[in-house]
């Protein structure tokens, strides 16, 4: 059983759509607009072939309460119809052999989901599907590789919902997804619809992905009071809204051409930097919080990179000394910060910084 399934009980007459999984505790949105919990043995499934075995007494019915009240009462009711599904929408690894995967996209909702799939390397972005995704349907997205697994890109969903009639619009999903291994392992179960094992996660939960994500965004949508949520494994974080002015072509042209402005834009460039610390903490984790959405040859790019900015701006503020933290870890950070420095021609010597203090995991450098 799944979140979006519709069940029947089994000692009763009600129906309903499963809202929430609790072990052995089940809860089912029913008719009368409410949830109630019942014992996972106490339902069944109903079978989406019963309506066209048994006929469609009940949308009859329901076709002739319409018909007759076409009022706002009516439409109302009929958005909040327990028997909806509004939520469960899947991805699922399926298992083709010991090294093959088959990703698909599962809508066990009763929405149509128009959405784009995409992936993301480096900033840059490649699409892999786009469509409209019928209720009830899968959709087989990608075709990765499990020894590939700490390579894999960054995977971007969006997704809108849309139903024939009234209804309520609901907000877009937009999420950058990557996944961890530790966890991902973990989620071998029966796939909803596919009805086959396989690496099976929900992207509409109501809670963050903490354990299947490491980092996760969700663009609220427009013409809303919020702009932007941005989800950590530790806590949300609200963004404020950024207004930027547009360009004015003419009057950057104007100010190339006031008097002066050259030399005062050499000016700003040569004095565009920061006197750095005496002491400058290379750990990923406090020069980003993103560096849970990069790869480990991405985190040593940008380790380097703050390394030597820092460095330059060290000797433009004409500090004579200064020490970098890089961790002991597997020493590739302390190699290559080692080896720039050795060729640098402004650096006297380096060596290893107060071992009581840092032990091998700091590197003190001296200007001449």
């Amino acid at each position: 059983m799944n979140i979006g399934d519709k069940v029947r009980m089994l000692y009763g007459k009600e129906e309903g759509v499963i809202t929430a999984i609790k072990g052995d505790i089940i809860e089912v949105a029913i008719e009368d607009g409410f949830s109630i919990p019942v014992m996972k043995r106490e339902i069944v499934i109903i079978s989406p072939e019963e309506a066209k075995i048994f006929g469609t007494k009940n949308q009859a019915n329901q076709t002739n309460q319409t018909n007759q009240k076409e009022t706002s009462e009516s439409i109302k009711s009929a958005l909040t119809n327990a028997n909806f599904a509004q939520k469960g929408i899947f991805l699922a690894f399926l298992p083709i052999n010991d090294q093959k995967l088959v990703l698909y996209l599962i809508n066990n909702t009763d929405w149509d989901l128009p959405f784009v799939v995409a992936k993301e390397r480096n900033q840059n972005t490649t699409g892999l599907a786009s469509g409209a995704l019928k209720a009830r349907n899968t959709i087989i997205i990608d075709e990765p590789t499990l020894k590939d697994f700490e390579q894999w890109d960054v995977y971007i969903f969006q997704m809108m919902y849309f139903k024939q009639g009234y209804f309520n619009l609901k907000t877009p999903i937009n999420k950058k997804v990557r996944f961890r291994a530790s966890n991902f392992f973990k989620s071998l179960q029966i796939a909803p619809i596919l009805s086959k094992e396989a690496y099976t996660f929900q992207l509409d939960k109501d809670e963050k992905l903490t354990e299947l994500i490491l980092t996760e965004t969700q663009n609220i949508a427009p013409n809303t009071p919020e702009v932007a949520n941005k989800i950590s494994d530790k806590e949300d974080k609200s963004t404020e809204n950024i207004t930027t002015k547009p360009l004015d072509i003419t009057e950057i042209i104007e100010k190339m051409f006031e008097k002066n402005n050259f030399q005062t834009i050499i000016n700003e460039a040569v004095t565009d930097f920061s006197v750095p610390k005496y002491e400058i903490d290379l750990h990923i984790e406090i020069l980003t919080s993103d560096y849970d959405l990069m790869r480990k040859d991405e985190i040593l790019a940008y380790q380097l990179d703050v390394f030597e900015k820092k460095l330059e701006n060290a000797l433009a503020a004409g500090m004579s000394e200064i020490i970098f933290i890089h961790g002991i870890g597997n020493g590739i950070l302390k190699s290559e910060i080692h080896k720039r420095a050795s060729k640098h021609p402004n650096i006297a010597f380096y060596e290893e910084a107060q071992k009581s203090k840092f032990g091998y995991g700091a590197t003190f450098i001296k200007f001449k």
